[in-house]
Formats: C-alpha cells, sequence, structure tokens
C-alpha cells in the first residue's frame, strides 16, 4: 500500500486591524477616504441634479400627456379592405365615436364600393362583390369620415394599417391632412 502524505497548513490569525479601512465614501461610494475629504464632491452633485432634473422633466412629459389625453375624445377605427399590402382599397368602415370618459357617443359604419371587381382575401373578411354593389364609394363617404376624425385621438388594433388605408383613400379624394 502506498502512503498518502499530510500536509498541514498553519491557520492564520487575521484581525481587522492588519488592514486599512476599506469604508465606502458616503457622497461617492469609492473607497479610501470619506465625505469630508471627497475630491467628486462637485461630480456627484452634478450627476445628482441631473438625474432630479431627468426624473422632473418625465414627470412633466407624463403629466402632459396624460393631461392631453383625459381631455381628448377618441375614435375607434376598424377598417376592412381588398389587400394587406397597401395596394387594396377599403371596402368596410366602422367609426366609434367615444367621449372623454370613454363613453360611446356614437357608432357608424358602412360597406364602401372598391369600384374593382377583386375583392381580396374574402376568407378573412367575408365581403363579397355583390355586397357592395350598391354601396358609397369611399368618396361618397369621405367627408363624414374627415368630420368623425377631426379633433380626435384614433385608436385601432393595428393602427399603422389602418392609417395607412385612411391616408391612400382621403389622398385619393384630394384631403391630404386630417389637421384642424
Amino acid at each position: 500500500m502506498s502512503e498518502v502524505a499530510s500536509v498541514s497548513y498553519p491557520l492564520h490569525s487575521y484581525h481587522p486591524s492588519d488592514y486599512p479601512p476599506l469604508m465606502a465614501c458616503s457622497i461617492c461610494r469609492l473607497p479610501g477616504h470619506n465625505k469630508n475629504n471627497c475630491p467628486n464632491v462637485e461630480l456627484v452633485r452634478r450627476r445628482e441634479e441631473e438625474k432630479l432634473r431627468r426624473a422632473e422633466v418625465r414627470q412633466l412629459r407624463e403629466e402632459n400627456l396624460y393631461s392631453r389625453i383625459e381631455c381628448s375624445s377618441f375614435v375607434v377605427v376598424n377598417v376592412q379592405t381588398t389587400g394587406l399590402e397597401g395596394c387594396g382599397r377599403v371596402i368596410e368602415i366602422a367609426l366609434v365615436g367615444l367621449d372623454t370618459d370613454c363613453g360611446i357617443e356614437w357608432t357608424w359604419h358602412t360597406l364602401i364600393n372598391p369600384q374593382q371587381s377583386d375583392m381580396g382575401r374574402t376568407d378573412i373578411h367575408r365581403i363579397f362583390r355583390e355586397d357592395v354593389v350598391d354601396a358609397p364609394t369611399f368618396r361618397d363617404v369621405a367627408g363624414h369620415i374627415v368630420a368623425s376624425l377631426r379633433g380626435r385621438v384614433i385608436v385601432a388594433h393595428n393602427t399603422h394599417f389602418h392609417a395607412r388605408f385612411l391616408h391612400d383613400e382621403l389622398g385619393a379624394c384630394g384631403i391630404e391632412s386630417l389637421d384642424p
């Protein structure tokens, strides 16, 4: 059998007084000095002021945003289209006007005659050519749509999609902006 050598290491006794104090400065949190001789007092003060300024700006922005939303009325928009890529036409539009407390003020809905035979993905919207033959064109209802949207916050499930189609259809009618 082989012998296993045993090695013993001396135990050291460490005392806190053997080491210099590593207390962190209460100003800059760096070790080695204290708040009475901190070289970073001015830097830390500027950082704290900047943090405070950013917090105040953020609070003002939030208050401004919330106050604008609180006193705004909304319109919920939904459109059905013949295409998904921006080359389609609106074939149905629904608008729901909400007051500042989000209570329903009014609703409006109509099918739209796209003046084309291709109705797009009927498996999605279930609107067929025969459904829109006698429906008004977008130009016929554009004035009502603009009056309903103007001055209201627009809400939609996919706002970019809906806004793009509304912008294109209104542009084709010669209406470039909904601004008051």
